[in-house]
């Protein structure tokens, strides 16, 4: 099929783009001091002489990665390229945690987490499932300042506090805040991309119920709710909460309503469609 100029020059850029994730996924740290030096000129972290060591090479080539992974997951790049930089972290990730330093490991989960408000959805689900597997390998100290970021930012724009029949009016005092200050299409990528995060850290623990679990839930269901009116976010949370339902096991459950107030599980088996199941 013949391309058009416009075509043409869309292609160029997405493969521009994309190009900076592809010139890293050569990435190995345990090849040769050769390779790894010209691995690393590459992806423009510069070349040294023969007799440099294959860890400081290893090291280096890791800076070049991170930057070009950066650079590709930014907001002007095509969506492919943003995509492309999420897979890429994933593997990154995956091959080479132990090597990389507590802040560099941190700046990777706030490139993938800034991209959870991505306005693709398929960056953002692609974002979470990426966050999920860093937050396995990620400081616990991070992980909970990260929750408490998510929930604070929950709280403002899908309300909390208070039991679940309170809620069922509504908390608009801190969602018509959020609204008042936001422009109505980035109020929405702001709840898309909270929803996100969420679902990130159900993911993160996908059998388990740890004592922070039931303060995410609880977000999410109001995030399900009937006071947002928004259907797309009601969607991504209600499949969050589903696929959190079809994960864990009945005896996982019951530990799960251990640990939550009455009003909270009644209204977390009704948001799941359990609540027949459970009565």
């Amino acid at each position: 099929m013949t391309r058009t100029g416009p075509e043409l020059q869309k292609f160029a850029r997405e493969f521009h783009a994309t190009l900076l994730v592809v010139r890293s996924l050569s990435l190995n740290t345990h090849a040769d001091g050769s390779v790894a030096s010209a691995a690393a000129v590459s992806a423009g972290g510069g070349g040294t002489s023969g007799g440099s060591s294959s860890g400081g090479s290893g090291a280096a080539m890791l800076a070049a990665a991170l930057d070009a992974l950066s650079a590709a997951a930014v907001v002007e790049v095509p969506w492919s390229a943003r995509a492309a930089a999420l897979s890429y972290a994933q593997t990154l990730w995956f091959r080479h945690a132990p090597l990389l330093t507590p802040e560099q490991l941190r700046n990777l989960q706030e490139v993938v987490a800034a991209r959870l408000q991505d306005a693709k959805a398929e960056v953002r689900t692609l974002a979470a499932a990426t966050l999920s597997g860093l937050l396995r390998g990620t400081a616990p100290e991070d992980v909970t300042a990260l929750r408490n970021r998510l929930l604070e930012k929950a709280a403002a724009l899908f309300g909390g506090g208070g039991g679940s029949r309170r809620r069922r009016g509504g908390d608009a005092g801190p969602a018509a805040a959020a609204a008042a200050a936001s422009s109505p299409q980035q109020l929405q990528l702001e709840k898309l991309g909270c929803v996100a995060g969420l679902s990130a850290l159900l993911m993160s623990c996908p059998y388990d119920v740890p004592a922070w679990l039931p303060p995410v839930l609880m977000a999410l269901v109001r995030a399900a709710g009937g006071a947002e009116r928004d259907g797309a976010i009601r969607g991504e949370a209600g499949r969050a909460l589903g696929e959190f339902r079809r994960t864990h096991e009945p005896e996982s459950l019951e530990d799960l309503r251990a640990k939550m107030d009455p009003d909270d599980w009644d209204s977390f088996t009704q948001a799941t469609g359990t609540a027949s199941y459970f009565a």
